[in-house]
């Protein structure tokens, strides 16, 4: 569904140029901003994982954050114990100093989107606790037609 969403949010059409990763630099700085001020990662990490979003990573992204919301309400159980493994691998990295191979680890994990998405998740999860304004953030920053009002 998240994907579908995303998708006829764009409204992307056969002969339409390449779409980048934002409509726009205002949209773009609005998500980073996002990053950088969380308190999920560790401040070392922060840039690191803002040079590894891209587009795919945003489309999982996306499709993730109305699959997490689904799977809270009702897989809690699940849900929780995904929580608890993102935790752990966050204390990991906020170690001092951090083990090589818990950075190695990382850094080859934001290499696959999937994960890159799954973790911007947790950061949107954690600035915008209400579903609602998650997702309306979410369009805003995605939305090309907003770009004008952005501006």
């Amino acid at each position: 569904a998240g994907h579908i969403e995303q998708r006829r949010l764009e409204d992307w059409q056969l002969g339409d140029p390449i779409l980048g990763d934002f409509p726009s630099e205002v949209q773009k700085t609005r998500f980073s901003s996002v990053v950088q001020e969380t308190s999920v990662l560790p401040d070392k990490l922060k840039d690191l994982v803002i040079d590894n979003i891209n587009r795919t990573a945003l489309a999982e992204m996306y499709a993730m954050v109305i699959d997490n919301e689904g799977a809270q309400r009702h897989d809690p159980v699940n849900y929780e114990t995904g929580k608890t493994q993102h935790r752990a691998l966050m204390n990991a990295l906020a170690s001092e100093p951090v083990e090589e191979g818990v950075l190695k680890e990382f850094t080859w994990r934001l290499g696959q989107q999937h994960f890159t998405g799954h973790l911007l998740v947790h950061i949107l999860e954690n600035r915008f606790p209400d579903f609602a304004e998650r997702k309306q953030f979410m369009r805003d920053c995605f939305d090309p037609k907003l770009v004008e009002k952005l501006n």
